[in-house]
Order: C-alpha cells, then sequence, then structure tokens
C-alpha cells in the first residue's frame, strides 16, 4: 500500500492513507488520491475471503463517482472471485501481476528495493548475517589456530570470493548498460528485471547454498570463530550501523528489516529511477558479498596474531 501511495504522491497527487490517518472513517477505503477534480479511490487486501465481501460492497457504493481500484495480492477465496466478477464492471481489479506491471512502470523506488530483496540469493545472504548474529555472544579464547580451524575458514573464504567475483562481474556486466538508457517502457523495464534476475540466479546457483553451507559448517564446529567474527566486525567501516541495530535485537524477522535497511536505505538518495535504482541495488548485492568477505579476511589476521 506505501509503494501505490508512492508513486501516485510522486505524480503530484494528495493521497489520504485511511490505515494510517482515519480507519474510523474508512468507508472501505484505504487510499484516496485526489487531483483537481480527479479522484482515485483504492481497496488494498492481502488475500480477500469471504468475510471481505462486504467492505468490497461498501467500498463501491462509496466510490461513486471516483475510479475505484481494488488491489489483492494472492488470489481471492472462490466466494469473494465470484462476488468481485458480478461487480467488475463497476471497477477496476489489480492482481499481484497488474500490480507489479504498474508499481514496475511508475518507478517505485522502494518497491523495486523489495522485489529484489525476495530473490533467493539475497535470502541466502540474509542467511549468512543471522548465522553470525546467532553466535555473537560466543567468545574466543585465546589460542593458536589450529589447522584444522584453517581449513575450514578457508572454505568458507574461498566461497565468498566466487560470490564477490560473481556479483562484482554481474554490476560490472549491467552498469553500463543501465546508466545509458533512458527510455521509458514497461515491456522493457520488464525484460530487464527479468535478464537481471536471471543472472542472480546463476549466481545463486553457482554458490549461494554453498556459502551458507560453509557457514553453518564453521559454525558447527567452531562457533567461537564465528562469535570472534562478530565482535571484530562490530568495529569496522561498513559494519558498525549494522552490529549495533542487531545487538540486542532476537526476532528473526526484524533482523532481517535491519539487514535490509542497512543494503538498500543508504542508496535510496541516488536512486533516481528505474535504470539507476537496479544499478544501484546490484551494486548493494555485491557490496554485501564484499563486507561478508572483508570480515573473514579480518578474521583471520586477527586469529594468525592471536597469543595464548
Amino acid at each position: 500500500m506505501d509503494c501505490i501511495e508512492g508513486i501516485y504522491r510522486d505524480m503530484g497527487w494528495a493521497v489520504k492513507n485511511f490505515h494510517r490517518e482515519d480507519r474510523r472513517h474508512e468507508r472501505g477505503i484505504d487510499l484516496l488520491c485526489t487531483k483537481k477534480d480527479e479522484c482515485v479511490a483504492f481497496a488494498v487486501k492481502k488475500k480477500p475471503g469471504q468475510a471481505d465481501i462486504t467492505q468490497l460492497e461498501t467500498f463501491l457504493a462509496n466510490t461513486k463517482g471516483m475510479l475505484p481500484i481494488y488491489v489483492y495480492v494472492n488470489p481471492p477465496t472462490r466466494p469473494f472471485q465470484e462476488r468481485l466478477e458480478e461487480l467488475q464492471t463497476n471497477l477496476e481489479v489489480w492482481d499481484s501481476d497488474k500490480l507489479h506491471e504498474e508499481l514496475i512502470y511508475h518507478e517505485s523506488i522502494p518497491y523495486l528495493c523489495f522485489y529484489f530483496s525476495a530473490h533467493p540469493l539475497f535470502k541466502n545472504l540474509i542467511k549468512i548475517v543471522k548465522i553470525i548474529h546467532e553466535k555473537r555472544s560466543t567468545k574466543c579464547p585465546p589460542h593458536e589456530i589450529s589447522p584444522a580451524e584453517a581449513s575450514t575458514l578457508w572454505t568458507v573464504k574461498d566461497d565468498c570470493v566466487k560470490a564477490n567475483y560473481l556479483l562484482k562481474f554481474t554490476h560490472k556486466k549491467w552498469a553500463k548498460t543501465l546508466m545509458e538508457k533512458t527510455e521509458k517502457h514497461v515491456k522493457g523495464y520488464l525484460t530487464i528485471l527479468d535478464d537481471v534476475f536471471e543472472d542472480l540466479e546463476i549466481v545463486n546457483a553457482l554458490c549461494g547454498e554453498k556459502i551458507v553451507s560453509s557457514f553453518l559448517d564453521l559454525s558447527k564446529k567452531y562457533p567461537h570463530v564465528v562469535g570472534h567474527y562478530w565482535e571484530v566486525v562490530s568495529h569496522r567501516t561498513g559494519w558498525t550501523s549494522l552490529i549495533h541495530s542487531l545487538e540486542d535485537e532476537v526476532e528473526e524477522a526484524n533482523v532481517e528489516r535491519i539487514v535490509f535497511d542497512w543494503i538498500f536505505r543508504p542508496r535510496l538518495p541516488v536512486m533516481r529511477d528505474f535504470y539507476s535504482s537496479i544499478n544501484h541495488i546490484l551494486e548493494g548485492f555485491y557490496g554485501f558479498a564484499e563486507n561478508i568477505e572483508d570480515g573473514l579476511d579480518w578474521v583471520f589476521e586477527d586469529l594468525i596474531k592471536m597469543k595464548i
């Protein structure tokens, strides 16, 4: 809903979000967008069911003279679908595909960030942070690094180098193409998204699951090394804001949200349009992997110097 609100505000419409501003008087309307004599009303549901039929009818009754748009993300239940089809001549309906096209065409930058954060590769990078976060309280006693520790740590490092290289290559491959484009065309946008997603799928297939597996192996065999990783990166540029935000966090869902903000929020001010946003998002993937690899280098250096 926030993304829909954002694109209408960007187009110069005044927008009232009843969920946030006036829930008691929403009359079935979630967003009301006005500009001069035009008025567009939105009702938004994740997965409408039979219990939502009354709201649909209320929505239609209170949007006469407006353009009513009903949005749903997941397919509705059969009773709701049947009633929606009966009323569909009186309103516009956006399913998840239509919503995706509208948000892409209008270059919703927050939506693009959310869209890429759902990619399996991003999810795997998140899993690595969760593994490190889980062992943050595990202390590393002073000791001489053993050959077995070094070997396991080197396996993780090797997998990170591959991921970092492939993401850097992917970003470099797309950067020039994206920054030279100016035409606004939804089909062109969708083609680029598909192609970029496919490239990230290749990176994920080559090293996404593997890097998570190697981090898990390190965490199970030598949890103190992963705990030391947390301690080492907590003082390093690029990591401090994330570590500070995660220090006392216990909810996994919140960990994902915090990492999302760490990767994407600093880049939002320079994401001007669709093309620059994709470029900076790919840069964010590459930067994420680079930070993880840097952390491993620092841990190696620290353990080698460690005295008993």
